[in-house]
């Protein structure tokens, strides 16, 4: 039988919102990435995808090589106002403001990250299983 992902409605497709301040994980994209206490960020120019690396450790391992995720009252935040930039560096035509746009995210086992697609972002509106505080 093939490989099966089963949907979880309590917890929503996962999506990431890029935000002036750095990235909003919704508990579909908090989840898969295993809730860890820290994350490591890259981009991927070609195909145009922001990968979530989890990182487990201390507080000083994880600033060393990524940034902490701040969760608190179910809004699970990666403050990265520099990675933001980073990114807009190749994509100008993304301009995040302080109003988040989300993107489809999954999880690669192969890869062991989370990817985000900037080629799909999320049309507005509240869908199911999504959390408002994370959009």
């Amino acid at each position: 039988m093939a490989a099966i992902e089963w949907y979880v409605p309590s917890l929503g497709t996962p999506t990431v919102a890029l935000a002036e301040y750095g990235l909003n994980l919704n508990l579909g994209a908090y989840s898969a990435l295993g809730e860890p206490p820290g994350v490591r960020l890259g981009l991927d120019r070609t195909q145009k995808y922001i990968l979530i690396q989890p990182l487990m450790g201390t507080e000083n391992e994880i600033k060393k090589d990524g940034l902490p995720v701040r969760v608190r009252a179910g809004n699970i935040r990666v403050n990265g106002r520099d990675f933001v930039r980073f990114v807009q560096r190749y994509f100008p035509e993304l301009r995040p403001s302080s109003r988040a746009v989300r993107y489809l995210a999954w999880w690669s086992d192969e890869d062991g990250f989370l990817v985000v697609d900037l080629n799909q972002p999320v049309e507005s509106g509240r869908q199911d299983g999504d959390d408002d505080e994370n959009e």
